[in-house]
């Protein structure tokens, strides 16, 4: 499937937090229809705490990295260093 960035910008956003890896086609899908997307991962590279949920080999470093590559080339803002609770809380 290929995606592409949407043809216009809603007023809507999304905000999610990272280590959700079913949940990278919903954050797409909003993107596509136009949602500004954020991801906030709390490792200091993007993908890190997926990357660390994985038995080594079962989800290659370059598809993981080739996946947040799409996820940017969409428009997805990727925050890392970003603990939910102690660095942005729900009021933020």
């Amino acid at each position: 499937m290929t995606w592409s960035r949407p043809a216009r910008q809603t007023a809507r956003k999304s905000l999610w937090s990272g280590r959700v890896p079913p949940a990278t086609v919903r954050r797409t899908s909003l993107r596509v229809f136009g949602y500004a997307v954020t991801i906030l991962e709390k490792s200091p590279k993007a993908g890190g705490s997926i990357e660390a949920g994985f038995p080594t080999g079962v989800l290659p470093a370059h598809v993981l990295d080739r996946e947040i590559e799409r996820l940017v080339e969409l428009g997805i803002t990727i925050k890392t260093n970003v603990e939910i609770g102690k660095d942005v809380t729900w009021t933020t």
